[in-house]
């Protein structure tokens, strides 16, 4: 029986969330945590995402969760993860999705050797992204935040997409949640009608696929160690992605063509749809691209003569140079050492072993489960040797022996915890204690699901 967290306690005793069993914290963002979930009425595992409580009392912020809600069940896709229910309540708003059982494509990114994917494993990836976004674009669903993390894979290599939460339906946005001014999405995927804060289309999620493509690629996003937000704003506006050959070290003149042509500075440049895209990389379309890196859309005439760059951001940001985090100890106890940086743990450790002591980063963690289990066989056979000595063979001899085979029996059954970490390579770490050790399991546990929520957020 997993143990809940206290902030989890409300859904558990909510009637319109009793035939949720909540296991376990999957992530945090800023705007609400999804937990992991057993549908009991039909024995199914599903992932919770839950609106903070704090954020619940915004009615903008309601009704941007009721719009993700709404476009996603509008979405049918095998690519796609799937809404199966929408609960709202006084205190918070919940979307009940599909629970995919793999990691996002940002960390399976930093799993893979040698950079960027391979040629055939990009081809099945990037297929089924625009696959999920075909689908998407003919139900006119914009997604405007394209990025590695809001894509997951399995282990078996299915690919699906996620979080629609700034998702809007270009033919129905009467509702008021976007506007011209209002600039949404990861600064690292924005394209540059983003950037400018304009009105935005499909060609937006056109460009951020260009930029997703040139990290499978690669294995790095081109602005990731730009600083200053300035900067990757100028970049966006002014200057292409990198060449491929400057980060492979060989010509690519396929793959360079599509990211040219999907990232095209002018929206009108770009593939004209998702769909041209997907055969584009196919190889069963044709098309041109618009070699003159230096031409900018939006650019006025007077600047244009002069050779002068158009700006469009007057305040540059100071840079800040990222500060490097100190170690701090957070607890040391019985199953090892948790600090905000790593996990000192005993590999293999078991009732009679106490295991090999390694360590890992707290970075390879991406969730800790505590689960108890009863030594219900060996308590029962412990009764049964103990009573038929007691009664038929009974002196102070057998009444302090089976009295001793009592309380190891009464021992077996109390609770006994075990550990499992949970790694980013999808590998089970599991630690084993005796019924005494249930207190430092549990504060094990909280100690670890508590950085990881702080990590996340």
């Amino acid at each position: 029986m997993l143990k809940f967290h206290q902030s989890i306690f409300f859904m558990q005793t909510n009637r319109l969330l009793t035939h949720y069993q909540i296991k376990r914290i999957l992530g945090k963002g800023g705007m609400g945590t999804v937990y992991l979930a057993l549908q009991t009425q039909v024995n199914r595992w599903v992932a919770i995402k839950e609106l903070l409580p704090e954020l619940s009392k915004n009615k903008q912020i309601r009704e941007r969760c009721r719009n993700e809600a709404s476009l996603m069940a509008n979405l049918s896709n095998p690519n796609i993860v799937a809404l199966y229910d929408y609960i709202e309540t006084p205190e918070s708003a919940y979307l009940i999705m599909e629970y995919v059982e793999g990691i996002s494509l940002d960390a399976y990114l930093k799993g893979v050797s040698e950079g960027g994917l391979s040629s055939q494993k990009l081809k099945d990836v990037f297929s089924q992204i625009l696959n999920a976004f075909v689908h998407a674009h003919e139900a006119n669903i914009v997604h405007r935040d394209i990025k590695p993390s809001n894509i997951l894979i399995t282990a078996e290599g299915l690919v699906k997409v996620t979080d629609f939460g700034v998702a809007k339906n270009i033919e129905n946005d009467e509702k008021g949640l976007t506007r011209t001014g209002m600039r949404l999405g990861t600064i690292y995927y924005m394209s540059p009608e983003q950037v400018k804060a304009l009105s935005i289309d499909y060609r937006s999620d056109i460009y951020a696929l260009g930029v997703v493509l040139y990290e499978l690629l690669t294995g790095s996003n081109p602005y990731l160690n730009i600083q200053a937000e300035y900067d990757i704003f100028q970049k966006i506006l002014f200057e292409p992605l990198p060449r491929l050959r400057e980060v492979l070290f060989e010509e690519n003149e396929f793959y360079q063509k599509i990211i040219d042509k999907a990232t095209a500075k002018n929206p009108s440049e770009r593939f004209k749809n998702t769909t041209d895209f997907l055969k584009a990389f196919e190889g069963s379309l044709t098309f041109e691209t618009n070699q003159n890196f230096t031409k900018t859309w939006g650019q006025n005439q007077k600047n244009e003569k002069k050779n002068e760059p158009f700006v469009t951001i007057e305040l540059k940001y100071p840079e800040e140079k990222p500060k490097k985090e100190k170690e701090i100890l957070v607890l040391d106890n019985f199953f090892g050492i948790v600090s905000n940086k790593k996990i000192c743990y005993f590999e293999g450790k078991d009732l009679f072993e106490k295991g090999t002591q390694k360590e890992i980063s707290i970075k390879k963690i991406i969730g800790c489960e505590l689960q108890t289990h009863r030594e219900i066989p060996s308590g029962l056979f412990l009764l049964v040797v103990a009573i038929p000595i007691l009664v038929f063979y009974f002196s102070v001899f057998t009444l302090v022996f089976s009295g001793t085979l009592f309380f190891l029996s009464a021992i077996c059954f109390l609770e006994y915890p075990t550990l499992i970490l949970l790694t980013e390579e999808q590998k089970k770490i599991k630690m084993k204690g005796w019924a005494w050790h249930y207190r430092s399991a549990t504060d094990f546990w909280r100690a670890i699901n508590k950085i990881l929520v702080q990590k996340n957020i």
